[in-house]
């Protein structure tokens, strides 16, 4: 797997590459994540068949703070996908969202004419801000995900209630991810779904 960097309009994304060679496969993360969330499928037998590109959105991971406030919203976060997908010129790629990035596949479905599929989960559909309280379980770990400063405590219980006993996912490098995002496109999350 190699991590590299691709200018989309004025933001820099960066991803990591998978070394298989068979049909591309775009792999978005949730929110307060990066690519490192694919890292184990992407190191393994399915990365090795098939050629995995996983971005950071801006403001995640190794990608650059957002250039534009309305980079951290749905209707930015699909701009940044579509341009992916043009820039690495993989038109007719699987799109692969999990929550905030199956949002954003949502959002960008009708700019990926060619995709060849488009796979979603642990995203549930919503068209208000007022079916978003009922789309999740009551848990208070999911305000975290709209909170723009989050400390290390925190963190870790929101990361803890994102991932399943005996998860192949770090938990102490979600924890760096969630603090490492930049807390604007958190908070500027809510407003955009609103």
């Amino acid at each position: 797997m190699i991590e590299r960097d691709v200018d989309i309009a004025d933001q820099k994304i960066a991803f990591a590459e998978s070394a298989g060679t068979g049909r591309p496969v775009i792999l978005l993360h949730g929110n307060s994540s990066s690519s490192r969330v694919w890292h184990p499928m992407m190191t393994g037998p399915f990365g090795q068949r098939f050629r995995c590109l996983a971005l950071d959105l801006p403001g995640h991971g190794r990608s650059a703070r957002a250039t534009r406030p309305d980079n951290y919203s749905l209707p930015g976060y699909a701009h940044i996908l579509t341009g992916f997908t043009e820039a690495l010129a993989v038109p007719d790629a699987v799109v692969v969202g999990w929550s905030l990035g199956g949002h954003i596949v949502i959002e960008a479905t009708p700019a990926l004419p060619e995709a060849a599929g488009f796979v979603i989960f642990g995203t549930p559909p919503v068209g208000t801000q007022a079916q978003l309280g009922e789309a999740f379980l009551p848990n208070p770990a999911v305000n975290v995900g709209f909170t723009a400063d989050v400390d290390t405590e925190t963190a870790r219980s929101y990361a803890t209630d994102f991932l399943a006993p005996g998860s192949t996912i770090p938990l102490d490098e979600f924890v760096a991810d969630i603090l490492a995002t930049d807390g604007q496109a958190r908070s500027a999350l809510l407003t955009s779904i609103g």
